[in-house]
């Protein structure tokens, strides 16, 4: 039976992929599906559901120049504001929705559909339990992730179970499903040298938002250009990050496509980089921005598939991580060990949400 879906998402960096997959599943599978974001949403749209709140869902617009943890107040602003609940209130009124996915950092929107009495789902691409038991309560502006557990009816983890740190059973509406995936295939990535160079691939990824993260790819540059490496800046633009010969640099690629060639990834610890690195088998140089990269950070270490490293760390320490995790085979060892508990969930989400909208 066809049901309707209403999503809420925003052009958050490792978030936006994996739900918009899930959104196209649900579609192809003859649901109708709406995705309420913003206008720059359109860049990563499909035809197969419909794009709407382009002219009245706020951007996030990130002040060049200053940390985004030094934007923390504008930040809830943003995602708890009056914009993005009166954009939601009025699309939960115009086409009333059997069931409504919400990104996470929009979870204190899920008060509207409870009021509405509208099914909710949540979907967290991060690690659940730091979500659920730290650091998520910072953008409910007064709430906590605990409230919100208790109004909606399902919760999708996107990371493995395994990956997680250990807590207390987490409550009865949460499920981790797994990795989600795009329906479609990605083209093959054509590596930018000769074929006849087999120098180790470094991914230097360090997230498609600004935060202010310029100053730490500078450094991590330095390190790597006079090692005997091929080095891969994804920078996106407007970044200010000279790079020599040895280092080539693309706006953009997907990582899915990128990460099964890399011998090593340095990132700032995102989900969305940190953990297709780990499904490939990758292992991690972290050098994280916020709390929450850290704490990724902090379990590649734990699990043995990586270095955490400061992000003030200047370019000599980095290159001797760099070197240390490229030169030690138990990283690697660790980061495949890792990759064997990333299952494709995207089948079992789309089951999920359809039970949930049909109210069962």
């Amino acid at each position: 039976m066809t049901r309707s879906f209403l999503f809420a998402t925003w052009q958050g960096g490792g978030n936006v992929m994996p739900e918009l997959a899930l959104a196209k599943r649900l579609a192809r599978r003859g649901h109708d599906v709406r995705v309420l974001g913003p206008a720059s949403m359109a860049a990563r749209s499909s035809s197969d559901f419909e794009l709407v709140g382009g002219d009245v869902v706020p951007e996030w617009q990130a002040q060049r120049g200053i940390y985004l943890e030094e934007q923390l107040d504008e930040f809830i602003r943003y995602v708890c504001g009056p914009e993005w609940h009166d954009a939601v209130a009025s699309e939960l009124r115009r086409r009333p929705p059997d069931a409504f996915v919400c990104d996470r950092e929009l979870a204190s929107a899920t008060a509207i559909s409870a009021a509405r009495g509208t099914r909710s789902a949540l979907v967290v691409t991060s690690l659940f339990q730091p979500w659920y038991l730290e650091w998520g309560n910072f953008a409910l502006d007064g709430e906590t992730t605990r409230d919100v557990l208790a109004r909606i009816d399902l919760l999708l983890a996107t990371t493995p179970g395994e990956l997680d740190f250990e807590a207390d059973e987490p409550p009865r509406n949460v499920r981790y499903v797994g990795r989600l995936t795009d329906p479609d295939p990605v083209e093959p990535f054509e590596l930018p040298w000769p074929a006849e160079n087999h120098d180790p691939l470094v991914v230097i990824s360090f997230s498609t938002i600004y935060q202010h993260q310029e100053v730490a790819l500078r450094r991590v540059v330095e390190a790597v250009a006079d090692l005997p490496v091929r080095a891969l800046l994804l920078a996106g633009d407007g970044l200010d990050v000279a790079t020599p010969a040895q280092v080539r640099r693309l706006s953009w690629a997907p990582h899915a496509t990128v990460m099964p060639h890399a011998a090593l990834c340095v990132t700032h610890g995102g989900c969305g980089t940190t953990m297709t690195a780990l499904a490939n088998g990758v292992p991690l140089v972290v050098m994280p921005h916020l709390y929450e990269q850290a704490l990724n950070g902090l379990r590649v270490s734990q699990l043995g598939a990586g270095k955490l490293v400061p992000a003030e760390a200047d370019a000599a320490e980095i290159r001797a991580s760099v070197a240390k995790v490229l030169g030690d085979p138990s990283f690697r060892s660790g980061a495949e060990r890792v990759s064997g508990w990333f299952e494709d969930g995207s089948e079992g989400a789309v089951a999920a949400l359809e039970a949930l909208a049909a109210g069962s």
